[in-house]
């Protein structure tokens, strides 16, 4: 399913669509999906540098207070490896006043090694990149110590 709106540059490459403007279009959708209370089987929003363009819907649900929507990535000819990705939006109607914003499995999730990464070299909070080594190398002996553990007692009783 590809956006339309996309054209052959006159030499080159084929043009395609950032991550970040399809789980956008999917975003939309499914909000305009919830406050109409209809299914859509297409979006149209506008790009950063001001092209419209319509991106097809893969998936459209409407269950309750929540909608799901999903556009997949069409990254033109350049050779990235999240092109065919389908990307997911879920949007909730809430009690509470306020938007909250939830990455899903792999997204906005901060792993230690990158938390280290991150404090260390790109905001130049030394001493937290070094607690938070500290507490991974602690963590990394702590289930070296357990493994080694259970296998000599695992050793014994066979």
């Amino acid at each position: 399913m590809e956006a339309e709106g996309k054209g052959q540059k006159k030499r080159g490459l084929r043009t395609g669509y950032t991550t970040g403007a399809c789980a956008a279009a999917a975003a939309k959708a499914a909000a305009r999906c919830l406050v109409s209370g209809t299914k859509i089987s297409d979006i149209e929003t506008t790009l950063p540098n001001g092209q419209r363009v319509t991106f097809a819907l893969k998936q459209f649900e409407i269950e309750g207070p929540r909608a799901t929507c999903s556009v997949i990535k069409d990254a033109g000819d350049d050779p990235d490896c999240t092109h065919g990705a389908e990307l997911v939006a879920e949007v909730e109607l809430a009690r509470e006043p306020g938007i909250t914003i939830q990455g899903g499995p792999g997204v906005a999730t901060v792993t230690l090694s990158l938390r280290i990464f991150q404090e260390g070299l790109l905001f130049f909070n030394y001493g937290v990149a070094s607690a938070v080594s500290m507490v991974l190398m602690a963590i990394v002996a702590l289930v070296g110590l357990l493994g080694l553990i259970w296998f000599r007692r695992r050793e014994v009783v066979m």
